[in-house]
């Protein structure tokens, strides 16, 4: 095989040719140990990773919002559904998912960068013939059934269990870091007329090491948790037959 068409083959891509002799031997190329070091760092220096810390935090107030009115909504429509008033209540909470998904969806895309594409309209509703209680069954038939809302729900139990998680972590993110970069001033603000480089003064230094290193670590975490909404909000939040 010609050597032009080794050096293009695909397993041989990060590799380069070396002279020995009146040969060219392959060898492995020496960028390798960067691009590791890239990868690591790379959530860390990545404008989408505060991005996605904003949304998690953003998340503890919409999980509770969300998460305790579908609770609310869907007990009083069940424990009323004797009286005929519970069926109403619940199709509406199951005709208010598909508003909560498209805020949802909004801040998905926003926020997180994520591409989900708009839903399925709701199919119409099956009139029934008969009386006007027949034809608001078959009409509520046709809401209940309609499965992006009850994706939608299933994504309101995710946020509601996860938003106290993901506040925590991005208010660790983004103060314990910053509390390490400046740790080296406080014996200076603390008794700025008489700074004495002792055992506690000097432990103050080894905070901007230690932030750098809590920082990328935090930054994988919070890249993490948010691949996790990204991915099932592909799923709860766009077309079901996708």
């Amino acid at each position: 095989m010609p050597l032009a068409r080794v050096a293009r083959s695909p397993r041989l891509r990060g590799m380069r040719l070396t002279p020995v002799g009146d040969a060219r031997a392959i060898t492995p190329s020496d960028d390798g140990g960067m691009d590791t070091l890239n990868r690591i760092i790379a959530p860390a220096l990545s404008w989408q990773t505060a991005r996605d810390a904003l949304y998690l935090l953003l998340g503890l107030a919409y999980g509770i919002v969300w998460g305790s009115l579908a609770i609310t909504l869907y007990a009083v429509g069940l424990g009323t559904v004797v009286i005929w008033i519970g069926v109403g209540i619940l199709v509406l909470t199951q005709m208010l998912m598909r508003s909560i998904g498209a805020h949802e969806r909004f801040l998905a895309r926003s926020l997180l960068g994520a591409s989900i594409p708009d839903p399925e309209a709701r199919e119409e509703p099956r009139v029934a013939q008969g009386g006007a209680i027949d034809r608001f069954l078959g009409w509520s038939g046709t809401v209940w059934r309609d499965r992006h809302a009850w994706r939608v729900l299933a994504w309101v139990g995710f946020r509601f269990v996860l938003a106290p998680l993901g506040f925590t972590l991005a208010v660790v993110y983004f103060v314990v870091p910053l509390s390490l970069f400046v740790s080296p001033l406080v014996p200076h603000i603390w008794n700025p007329d008489d700074v004495t480089y002792d055992g506690w003064a000097v432990s103050f230094y080894a905070g901007p090491p230690l932030g750098a290193v809590g920082f990328i670590l935090l930054s994988w975490a919070v890249k993490r948790l948010a691949d996790a909404h990204r991915s099932l909000g592909r799923w709860a939040l766009g077309p079901v037959n996708s």
